[in-house]
């Protein structure tokens, strides 16, 4: 198993900021299996919680545009956690 001071010496500050923002990712699964928990339970909003799940979609579908345009594109990476936006 690889030593995680190695990793941390090896990788530059902004890998380590893109790495970071990887986690927004598993807080978004979080909220739409929350989400889809609640539509198997209470079938009576099945399109207002549909719509939830799309906008959530489309959050992670930004965030996986902006990681890699800040990959490819060599730009500086955004702070960790801008994903405030969805309740």
């Amino acid at each position: 198993m690889v030593n995680s001071h190695f990793l941390k010496r090896i990788i530059s500050v902004g890998e380590k900021e893109i790495l970071a923002r990887l986690t927004d990712y598993a807080d978004l699964s979080y909220k739409a299996t929350d989400i889809l928990i609640f539509m198997m339970k209470d079938c009576s909003s099945l399109v207002e919680r549909n719509e939830e799940v799309k906008e959530i979609e489309k959050v992670g579908d930004e965030l996986n545009i902006s990681i890699k345009q800040d990959i490819t594109k060599g730009n500086k990476p955004k702070p960790y956690g801008q994903l405030d936006t969805i309740g």
